[in-house]
This record gives C-alpha cells, sequence and structure tokens, in this order.
C-alpha cells in the first residue's frame, strides 16, 4: 500500500499543480511513519506553498535520510558498510544529498526573493509553482526508484 498526503484543494491556478506524493510501504515500521511524515510535508507544500511548510519538508527529509542511511550501515545493505564507494546504495545516497541540495535553493530563493526576506515571511504563494512540482517529483521518484529496492530488506 501507499502512503500519502490527502486532501484536495490548494491546486495551482493557471498550471498544473503538484500531484500529490505517494511513497509505497517498505515493511519497516520506522520507514513506513516517516514517509507518512514526508508525505504529510509534501502534502502542506503542494497546498500552501510556504516557506515554511517547504522548510518543514526539508527537516523531515534531512532525518529520514540520516534514518534510512543508519539502516543502511547497520544491515550493510547492498555492502553499503563493506562496499564503500562500490555498494549499491551510492545512488541512493546521491539521490538523498541532491535532493537536499535542491530544497536548499528553493529556500534560500524564497528568502532572496521575498520581501520580509529571512524575517519568517511564510505567507502562501511564496515557493514557485515549479519548485513545488519538482521537489515533489524528485521525492516520488526516489520512492518509486530507490526505496522500492529495500521494501521488506531491513529487518
Amino acid at each position: 500500500p501507499a502512503t500519502g498526503g490527502g486532501g484536495g484543494g490548494g491546486e495551482g491556478k493557471g498550471s498544473a499543480a503538484a500531484a500529490p506524493l505517494l511513497l509505497a510501504a517498505v515493511a519497516h515500521a520506522q520507514m513506513d511513519r516517516e514517509h507518512e511524515g514526508l508525505a504529510d510535508a509534501a502534502d502542506a507544500l503542494r497546498q500552501q506553498r510556504s516557506l515554511a511548510s517547504l522548510r518543514r519538508l526539508r527537516r523531515e527529509w534531512a532525518e529520514h535520510c540520516a534514518h534510512e542511511e543508519a539502516l543502511f550501515e547497520q544491515h550493510d545493505f547492498a555492502g553499503h558498510r563493506s562496499r564503500g564507494d562500490l555498494a549499491g546504495t551510492a545512488s541512493h545516497v546521491k539521490h538523498h544529498r541532491a535532493l537536499l541540495a535542491s530544497m536548499d535553493a528553493a529556500v534560500q530563493s524564497c528568502e532572496e526573493g521575498a520581501e520580509c526576506s529571512r524575517g519568517g515571511c511564510c505567507a502562501p504563494g511564496l515557493v514557485s509553482d515549479e519548485s513545488v512540482r519538482r521537489i515533489l517529483g524528485e521525492l516520488q521518484q526516489h520512492g518509486d526508484v530507490y526505496d522500492a529496492a529495500y521494501v521488506g530488506r531491513l529487518g
């Protein structure tokens, strides 16, 4: 089963809105809970497009990546610990970093473009539709391609 942020509404005006994030369950209780939290945070970003919702998603993503990589290490999944740069998880971890960088760039763009800048202005509409679609699309791809590889394999 997939977990995903629910709810309708929040669709952008004019251009196609980002689709809700649907992450498949991976048969690991902690990862499945975190995927649900990510889907909820992604849905908040999709609906609100606020800097606060983007920061929340970025924070939850960073925490999830750290937990996931610790599990890879613990279980030596795909040679994560034993094979170094040749580990089967190398591209997975690289994608974690790329998504964090994408989120960081979107945060920076919002901060630089906002009238109230770093003062905490989190009005809806601050994050561009394009950024929301790109980030949520990358998260969906991550779940579909990378996380699907460890379904039921992390104890």
